[in-house]
């Protein structure tokens, strides 16, 4: 019988109206949802805590999802009744995975959107993969497959939590005054990977893994050929065998710099202190690449990334590629910093 899903879903921009008047389209069924139906809500006062009164009324600022799946059923779950309708308690696994079908579904549909209208801004919905919020703020309900969703009267569940507010991890420090003294004395110049290394955090957080694994590459590759050129540059002399080394390996950029030439220059490699940070960047240059080629991943790219049975990326294992990826650069870093100050004595 299915499992119905009513959503709704404040956008994290403005999507303009010709006119300030509620619009709908019913999607084609997918293999996900049997039914799919987006409703476009203009700016109006009556819809309260969504009404932006700075704004005209032909922008619309929030959207409703009635979807039906029948890859779950509402018999499976807890029920609750409610004076407007029977509703259904989910696990927050199955909720999170159906927020998430949902979710690639309107990014879809939005990537359509943006083209037809041209407005650029448009872009893919994120979601928060710790607690599926999609957009700004996802409110929302579980319903029996064949209830109808009629007149104004509305029940939700909200999701409002963000992880750029909620997220705790021991790395994450409150501003104050010591830190927005420390520029002068801390700011490296040209740490052109940091800037990816936060694109790449922020993309996983969003999750947006595919910008996840484009970001996460040009991190480790600005950052070593960054450290390479920095000792170039300090040497007495050009280094003839450090350059034909990097003009000779250009096809295989992890083998070349993480291996071949951090061996060259400190003695030791990646491969050698660590091989799991090695086996992960080739990992992420492997997907990478196969973004680039074809603009999907698919289960064979998966394989060869020495991935084998993962069918998509998701935010456990990009999450572990990222802390990978981190470990990585500061062991690298630990390697060529020794190497130099050895080399000054």
């Amino acid at each position: 019988m299915g499992l119905k899903v009513f959503a709704r879903i404040k956008l994290p921009y403005i999507i303009r109206m010709r006119e300030a008047k509620v619009i709908s389209t019913k999607l084609p069924a997918t293999k996900e949802f049997s039914e799919f139906t987006i409703t476009f809500y203009p700016n109006l006062d009556c819809y309260d805590e969504l009404y932006n009164s700075q704004y005209s009324e032909n922008n619309c600022f929030f959207i409703e999802i009635e979807a039906v799946t029948d890859l779950y059923h509402y018999g499976m779950y807890e029920v609750e009744e409610l004076s407007i309708y029977t509703t259904y308690n989910l696990p927050e696994e199955d909720q999170m995975v159906i927020f998430n079908m949902l979710r690639n579904r309107l990014n879809e549909y939005f990537y359509y959107i943006a083209e037809r209208t041209k407005m650029f801004w448009i872009e893919e919905l994120m979601m928060n993969p710790l607690s599926g919020v999609i957009g700004k703020r996802t409110d929302f309900v579980f319903l029996h497959p064949d209830r109808k969703i009629s007149g104004s009267a509305r029940y939700w569940l909200s999701c409002k939590d963000d992880y750029q507010t909620d997220l705790k991890i021991p790395c994450i420090k409150p501003l104050d005054q010591d830190i927005i003294d420390e520029f002068n004395e801390t700011y490296v110049v040209n740490q052109i990977w940091i800037e990816y290394i936060n694109k790449a955090k922020t993309s996983l957080y969003s999750s947006k893994y595919i910008d996840f694994i484009i970001y996460s590459a040009i991190a480790a590759e600005s950052f070593i050929k960054k450290i390479v050129s920095f000792i170039q540059e300090t040497k007495e002399g050009k280094d003839i065998v450090l350059q034909k080394l990097i003009d000779v390996g250009k096809n295989n950029f992890v083998e070349l710099y993480y291996k071949i030439i951090l061996k060259y220059l400190s003695g030791k490699n990646l491969l050698e202190v660590e091989q799991t940070l090695y086996d992960n960047l080739r990992t992420i240059y492997k997907l990478r690449n196969a973004i680039m080629h074809q603009g999907i991943i698919k289960e064979r790219d998966f394989k060869e990334a020495g991935l084998e049975g993962i069918e998509e990326l998701n935010f456990d294992l990009c999450l572990d590629m990222f802390n990978k990826l981190q470990r990585a650069i500061n062991s690298t870093l630990e390697l060529l910093t020794y190497s130099m100050k050895c080399d000054t004595y």
